[in-house]
């Protein structure tokens, strides 16, 4: 894992209990891992991007947690209205949403290049 309870909770001002916490980053840190094709558990020194990435991979999969994997499709005001999204589409979103948090912290850091 690339950061503690303490680092998320002081430096990122995190919500999620220190008892969900463990759980939640052994996942973001997969995540991370697995869109950095490993690099990471290479090197000697983890930047502050990555730790940042992992604390909004958590915070990301808490919110799915509380809203029972249910992302939202559409939502409208008047009249209040709400409509989620339903098999592939929720997954796909999520995936998508993970990668993207991803790439927004580490992405210019070649982390994520595919090649040689």
């Amino acid at each position: 894992m690339y950061l503690d309870y303490d680092f998320y909770k002081t430096n990122w001002g995190g919500k999620v209990l220190e008892e969900d916490f463990t759980q939640l980053n052994i996942k973001a840190t997969q995540i991370v891992d697995y869109y950095t094709f490993n690099r990471l558990k290479n090197l000697e020194t983890i930047e502050n991007d990555v730790k940042y990435a992992v604390c909004e991979l958590i915070d990301e999969m808490h919110r799915l947690q509380s809203t029972d994997g249910k992302e939202i499709a559409s939502e409208s005001v008047a009249t209040y209205s709400v409509t989620y999204a339903v098999g592939n589409d929720s997954e796909k979103a999520m995936q998508d949403k993970q990668k993207n948090i991803v790439k927004k912290w580490i992405g210019h850091t070649g982390l994520l290049y595919r090649g040689v």
